[in-house]
C-alpha cells in the first residue's frame, strides 16, 4: 500500500566477506553490532558469503535485522582454483579468498529495483565490489591497516614466508590506498591505527570496539584455584604466536614458582602447534565451544601476551567485563582507554609476566579489586551502543541528508 512504502526507511547496503553470525570472532562480533545499529535507521541489505553449510544456516540469524540478505555459496572446491588464479594475476590473498564477484553482481541488481543511499563494506576486501554499487555515499570499515600487519608478519618470518607476507603487505597496501580514494569515509577500530594509515584524501574515521556486558557478566561460581585463561580463534597467526611464546618464554618460571598453576587456552581451530602446548604441564587447549564464559569464568586471571596485534583486541574487553583481573602486552592495550595498575596490568618481558601473574595468584584482594575496576571500566567506557553512536555519526555527517525514496 502507498502509505507502508513512504515509511520505509533509507537503504543501505551491509557487503561484507564473511557472515556476521555467531559472534565468535572478533571480525564477526564488530560486523554483527554495526549492522544490528545501522539497521535501527536503515533498511539493510546484507550481502555475504557463505563459505559452509553453517555459514548458510547462520545466516537464518540475521534475517530479522535485515530488510534482504543476498548470500552467496563460496565452499566448493573449485573455490581454491579462483582463489590461486587470482593470485597469480596479482591480486592479494586478502582479496582473492575473501571476495566474490556474484556477491557484488547480486548487490548491483537489488540496486536497479531500488536504489540504495549508503554503500558500507566491511574490510579492504570488499572495496573493489562496493565501489561498483551506486549510492549517495559509500564507506568501508578497514578496522585496522591490513598492510602494516603483513609487513610485521614478515619481519618475523623466514625464507618463501617473508616473501609472501612482503607481497601480501604491498597488495594490501594498495587495497587500502583504493578505498581512501574511492570511499567517502575510512574507519578504523583505533586512534592509533587511524593515525598509522596515512590514508587520504576520504576522512578518516573512528569507531572502537564494545563488549556485550550482559552477555559477558561475571559468573557468581567460584574459580578454580591458580587458574589462568588465554581466549580467542588460535588459527589466528597473532594469537597462536602469543601462546606458544607464553607457554615457551613465561610459563616455565611461573610453575618454578607456583607449580599448581594451570594454563587454559580456550578458542576454536588451534593450530598443531597450539595443540602440542598441551603436551607441556599444566596447559590445557579446549578447541571450540560453544559458549566460552564457563571456562573463562573459572579462570582467576586472563591473559593476552601478543607480540603482534592490531586494532581493539576484543578478549580483553570480554575478560574484563567478566570482572577477570586482566594482564595484556603493550601490543594488546593499544588503543584502549585503561588505567593501567588500576583497572589492567601491562607486562612485555618474561620476567614482567611471570611476576603479574604470581602476585595476582598469592594476592586474592587484589586480584579481586583489579577485576571489580575492569569490569566497571568495561560498563561505564566499552558499551557498543555507546561506541557506535560514532559510527552512525560517520553515516549522517554534517550536510549528509538522505532521500526517502518510496
Amino acid at each position: 500500500m502507498p502509505h507502508i512504502a513512504m515509511n520505509r526507511k533509507p537503504r543501505l547496503l551491509f557487503l561484507t566477506h564473511r557472515v556476521p553470525f555467531p559472534p565468535n570472532r572478533g571480525d564477526r562480533i564488530r560486523a554483527l553490532h554495526e549492522l544490528r545499529s545501522l539497521a535501527t535507521q536503515f533498511d539493510v541489505t546484507l550481502a555475504t558469503v557463505a563459505r559452509s553449510r553453517a555459514d548458510r544456516r547462520a545466516a537464518k540469524s540475521l534475517e530479522a535485522d535485515c530488510e534482504q540478505v543476498i548470500l552467496v555459496d563460496d565452499y566448493h572446491p573449485r573455490s581454491w582454483a579462483r582463489v590461486a588464479a587470482r593470485v597469480s594475476a596479482g591480486r592479494s590473498v586478502t582479496e582473492a579468498f575473501f571476495a566474490k564477484t556474484e556477491v557484488g553482481e547480486r548487490a548491483l541488481e537489488q540496486s536497479r529495483i531500488r536504489p540504495f543511499e549508503v554503500a558500507f563494506g566491511y574490510g579492504a576486501s570488499t572495496v573493489r565490489q562496493l565501489v561498483r554499487i551506486p549510492a549517495e555515499r559509500h564507506l568501508i570499515d578497514l578496522v585496522d591497516v591490513d598492510s602494516l600487519k603483513w609487513s610485521t608478519f614478515a619481519a618475523k618470518a623466514r625464507g618463501p614466508m617473508r616473501w609472501i607476507c612482503r607481497r601480501e603487505a604491498r597488495a594490501v597496501r594498495s587495497l587500502e590506498d583504493y578505498a581512501a580514494n574511492q570511499c567517502d569515509a575510512v574507519i578504523f577500530a583505533t586512534e592509533p591505527e587511524a593515525r598509522l594509515s596515512g590514508l587520504n584524501p576520504a576522512p578518516v574515521r573512528v569507531v572502537q570496539n564494545g563488549v556485550d556486558v550482559d552477555y559477558f557478566a561475571p559468573i557468581s561460581a567460584p574459580p578454580s584455584p591458580a587458574s589462568i585463561a588465554f581466549t580467542g580463534t588460535m588459527s589466528y597467526a597473532p594469537n597462536s604466536e602469543a601462546v606458544c611464546w607464553f607457554a615457551q618464554e613465561v610459563w616455565p618460571a611461573i610453575l618454578r614458582r607456583w607449580p599448581r598453576a594451570k594454563f587454559c587456552i580456550i578458542g576454536r581451530s588451534p593450530t598443531w602447534r597450539v595443540r602440542n602446548l598441551a603436551r607441556l604441564p599444566g596447559i590445557r587447549v579446549t578447541g571450540e565451544l560453544s559458549d566460552v564464559r564457563p571456562e573463562l569464568g573459572a579462570s582467576q586471571i586472563a591473559v593476552a601476551p601478543l607480540q603482534t596485534a592490531r586494532g581493539v583486541q576484543n578478549k580483553v574487553l570480554e575478560a574484563m567485563a567478566m570482572g577477570k583481573a586482566m594482564i595484556a602486552s603493550r601490543a594488546a592495550l593499544a588503543g584502549l582507554d585503561l588505567k593501567i595498575d588500576q583497572e589492567v596490568l601491562e607486562a612485555n618481558t618474561p620476567d614482567e609476566w611471570c611476576n603479574h601473574i604470581v602476585s595476582l595468584l598469592q594476592n586474592a584482594a587484589w586480584r579481586r579489586n583489579l577485576g571489580e575496576n575492569a569490569r566497571r571500566a568495561a560498563v561505564d567506557r566499552y558499551l557498543w551502543k555507546d561506541r557506535l553512536e560514532d559510527l552512525l555519526e560517520v553515516v549522517h555527517e554534517p550536510g549528509v541528508s538522505y532521500a526517502r525514496r518510496s
